[in-house]
């Protein structure tokens, strides 16, 4: 196949043309975009309901153990579990142990690292979309022009978007403030035991802001699907249509 002449299309040609390339495309990330997200709001749903849990049991008044008592302090029986920390019918499904002889539960530590890596790629990203949303959005205000045809679904699209944009750039920072509360807790045992209430009410603090930033996720999510109509409106102007070319 000959390369095409590119010195034989007229400027209008070229932005027809072009315009469909980028809308094409566009509705593909679009889709790929609307699952993604939602899998992150439900990532985070799951993860602020396990801090959830920890949260409240940590508030209350501490329970009787469930185990006769033993030496705390021998090192053989480090690996023991805290009657008082952890929650026994939620161990097994939330999978946060806190042990006599050891610190912060692995768990914590992995969730520590997925909010400071999410919360960054998302503000980061939500960040820069925004600034190239409103360049766009310049670009684009001849289709404001009632007297453009199939106009809507682009404009649609467009603050579709530049909203979405928005609140992938607030969820980040949400997941960001969810890492500071975490980071506020001593996760020791001894430490938590001398101030349970406060460390189980910082640990309500981060999952309240994990499902501000999933309750965003989500309205992205619904937002890009919903969209998908007013996309395939869109490309089908183009498809319907000639552009001249000389």
């Amino acid at each position: 196949m000959e390369p095409h002449d590119h010195s034989l299309m007229t400027p209008e040609a070229s932005a027809h043309n072009a315009r469909h390339n980028i809308a094409l495309y566009h509705r593909e990330h679009m889709r790929f975009n609307a699952t993604l997200i939602l899998e992150v709001a439900a990532d985070m749903s799951r993860e602020a309901n396990r801090l959830k849990v920890f949260g409240d049991y940590w508030q209350r008044a501490e329970e009787p153990a469930r185990t006769p008592p033993f030496d705390t302090s021998d090192r053989r029986f480090g690996a023991a579990g805290c009657p008082d920390l952890n929650p026994l019918s939620a161990v097994a499904s939330a999978g946060i142990l806190f042990m006599e002889g050891q610190g912060q539960p692995e768990e914590i530590r992995m969730l520590k690292e997925k909010l400071k890596s999410e919360g960054e790629r998302f503000a980061n990203k939500g960040q820069w979309l925004v600034d190239v949303m409103k360049l766009t959005w310049n670009a684009d205000k001849v289709l404001l022009d009632p007297a453009t045809p199939d106009a809507w679904p682009w404009i649609s699209v467009l603050s579709v978007t530049l909203r979405g944009a928005k609140q992938r750039l607030m969820a980040g920072k949400l997941l960001l403030v969810a890492l500071d509360y975490l980071e506020r807790v001593d996760f020791t045992p001894a430490a938590i035991r001398s101030n349970r209430a406060e460390s189980g009410r910082l640990l309500l603090l981060a999952a309240w802001s994990m499902d501000a930033a999933a309750a965003l996720f989500s309205e992205n999510a619904a937002s890009l699907s919903r969209d998908d109509i007013d996309m395939v409106d869109y490309l089908s102007f183009f498809e319907n249509s000639t552009p001249t070319h000389l």
